[in-house]
């Protein structure tokens, strides 16, 4: 099969190049909503400066998209105060992976990777909230010979289709009687009290800003709508996926209001929860806890999604106890092309190498010799 590669500019796809992208992401072999057009433009447009991101692409002979990816490059990565071309990512990012075609891996990732180790410079690519044991990442060990330098590897919360609901089985007993008696007690106060998928009404959107800026991350300045360049980010983004049929906004009503919101966005085959708000007047009866165990009944009742990602930070402790299923990601170094590109990756392979027989700390702190602390290289999360 023959590819080539080729470094294009958002800016000047043309509607055949979009749909090639909608259809490669399609039957990508890992979803990731967050490289598809509906999420990927809008964050590309209001999160980063105007041009910076591009992205790289592969295609066969006819003109198919294979493989694609955004792509930068920065002066320095993390506290690496070395250039890199980084796989784009930004704080409302939740995966990075890359779209590859689930048929031919190897040699579209094998094209995807020569494509970006030179063409706009830089000592090493980066990958960061890679799946750790998937397919894109076994292609990348294989086709980078060696090259690859796994810098940080974590775990976070997810939700795997089960055959039965048992999401709730791992949970202490008292812990599940206390969240039973928290909804009995909010029934019998308030009227209506029901969870809805609210997607479908253009409003629901600005109930979600509302709501999550009324709380603590109101006050302190990092909800959505405290900057106004993400909350332009957000609103478009429903909007496309709206569109697309692939917004889920679970609303937890009360008395004809929302005490509680969730927003889920839907890749192919996936379902990533982005973001959550609830009412704290309410806080009694712990609505977004109450709101988890809905969320988790509406995945269950799905037959179009395998996972739940809730793309939440790995030492999010509230999170990790509600959500019993676990999901390895990396944080992957490979040296660019050249002399130089080389050198940088011996010695960052080194320092791995060390760390990793025990001479030093542990084997995620493989890049220490260019300052850069362990925990800078596992994304925060939400």
């Amino acid at each position: 099969m023959a590819l080539t590669s080729r470094i294009v500019s958002l800016e000047d796809l043309d509607p055949g190049g979009l749909a090639a992208w909608a259809d490669l992401a399609a039957r990508a072999a890992e979803p990731n909503v967050f490289f598809e057009p509906e999420v990927l433009l809008p964050a590309a447009r209001h999160l980063a400066p105007p041009g910076a991101v591009r992205l790289a692409v592969v295609e066969d002979g006819r003109g198919r998209w294979m493989a694609c990816a955004p792509v930068r490059r920065v002066a320095a990565w993390r506290r690496l105060r070395l250039p890199c071309l980084t796989i784009w990512t930004h704080e409302y990012s939740g995966l990075e992976v890359p779209l590859v075609d689930a048929g031919a891996i190897r040699p579209a990732m094998a094209a995807l990777l020569e494509g970006v180790r030179g063409p706009l410079g830089g000592l090493f690519v980066t990958f960061t909230q890679l799946p750790a044991d998937g397919p894109v990442r076994a292609a990348l060990r294989d086709v980078a010979d060696g090259d690859d330098i796994e810098v940080a590897r974590y775990e976070r919360a997810v939700l795997r289709r089960r055959p039965r609901f048992s999401y709730l089985d791992g949970m202490k007993g008292k812990r599940r009687g206390e969240l039973a008696r928290q909804r009995r007690r909010l029934e019998e106060r308030h009227a209506g009290v029901a969870t809805m998928d609210v997607a479908a009404d253009p409003a629901a959107v600005e109930w979600f800003l509302e709501l999550e800026a009324s709380g603590w991350k109101g006050r302190e300045g990092t909800a959505l709508a405290s900057d106004p360049r993400v909350a332009a980010f957000f609103r478009e983004a429903c909007e496309r996926l709206r569109g697309a049929g692939r917004l889920e906004l679970l609303a937890l009503m009360a008395d004809g209001r929302p005490i509680a919101m969730k927003c889920n966005m839907l890749g192919h085959g996936r379902m990533f929860g982005f973001k959550q708000a609830f009412d704290e007047s309410m806080a009694a009866y712990g609505p977004g806890k109450l709101l988890d165990i809905d969320t988790m009944r509406s995945f269950h009742e799905r037959e179009d999604v395998d996972m739940l990602d809730t793309i939440a930070s790995a030492e999010n402790a509230s999170i990790n106890a509600m959500w019993p299923d676990r999901r390895a990601l990396a944080t992957v170094l490979v040296p660019t092309r050249g002399p130089l590109g080389r050198v940088a990756g011996w010695a960052v392979a080194r320092v791995a190498g060390r760390r990793a027989a025990g001479q030093d700390a542990a084997p995620t702190d493989a890049v220490a010799a260019a300052g850069v602390e362990p925990q800078e290289l596992v994304p925060s999360g939400r």
